[in-house]
């Protein structure tokens, strides 16, 4: 087998080779295909950027930091990173785009995402709220065949990279149901969004207004992760209730949950398929 990008980083942090060496164990065909078109996709966002493998392992080590602090926090008072009275951690957006990428080929329930969103069958077009560095809206075109979809993206620091890799214009604001008229979306991308918002209940009923019924909503939310950037933390089974209460149709819905080596925090990812029914 041909050596990957991954393979050059891995040389160079055992703990990243252990949890890459999770992941890669017992990989379907498919999944094979998905691991190494992510990893080629961080090799195009570095060569893109000009950025050399010292600052991928830097900014992924100073993410790690920080987390584990938020964890062992966490652990002795219960309480959440933005429920401490602390100094804000931050990240460059490039730095976080790396961490985001590499997550996808290091962590299991990251991956378990990719290959989720990877295997839906998807018609129409398409709103992706907070879209990142990328890798999901390019694992929707690769993966599903959807390279000529109508998309909108919302996300309030657009990628240069993004826009110009996929020649789409993202718009650079928060997404608001008053920009589109009602009911134009057939698929709606929520990929780790909730729970940096300070409302998500009320953006899941904005959305609700945007989408077409009978039509789909795919949703990942966190449970129980202390992380610096998150605004509101999900217990598992609320954001089930909340889309029922919603009048969304539950059609697929699974837990994933995360393997620490130095925690006992009990967290996971929901990951959710619902359709808006005429109710």
């Amino acid at each position: 087998m041909f050596e990957m990008f991954i393979d050059k980083l891995i040389k160079q942090d055992k703990l990243l080779e252990f949890q890459c060496s999770r992941v890669l164990s017992n990989l379907s065909d498919f999944e094979n295909k998905l691991y190494e078109y992510i990893d080629n996709y961080l090799l195009e966002y570095c060569e893109f950027h000009n950025l050399d493998e010292d600052l991928i392992l830097k900014s992924r080590s100073k993410f790690i930091l920080e987390y584990t602090n938020d964890l062992k926090n966490f652990t002795e008072t219960g309480l959440y990173p933005f429920e401490l009275k602390k100094s804000k951690f931050y990240l460059s957006r490039i730095e976080y785009d790396l961490v985001l990428i590499l997550s996808f080929l290091s962590e299991l329930y990251r991956f378990k995402i990719a290959s989720w969103l990877a295997s839906q069958k998807y018609k129409g077009n398409f709103l992706i709220i907070g879209c990142g560095p990328g890798v999901e809206l390019g694992i929707i075109k690769e993966f599903c065949g959807l390279n000529n979809a109508d998309f909108m993206i919302h996300d309030t620091e657009p990628s240069f990279f993004v826009q110009k890799k996929f020649g789409l214009k993202i718009k650079a604001e928060y997404f608001n149901k008053l920009l589109y008229p009602k009911e134009r979306f057939e698929n709606i991308i929520l990929i780790e969004i909730l729970e940096h918002l300070y409302e998500p209940f009320k953006f899941l009923e904005d959305i609700q207004c945007v989408l077409k019924k009978d039509n789909f909503i795919y949703l990942t939310t966190a449970n129980n992760i202390p992380q610096f950037d998150h605004l509101y933390n999900f217990k598992i089974g609320e954001i089930k209730k909340s889309l029922k209460n919603l009048s969304f149709d539950i059609k697929t819905y699974e837990i994933v949950k995360h393997l620490y080596l130095f925690s006992e925090v009990d967290a996971s990812n929901e990951l959710i398929m619902a359709t808006k029914n005429h109710t």
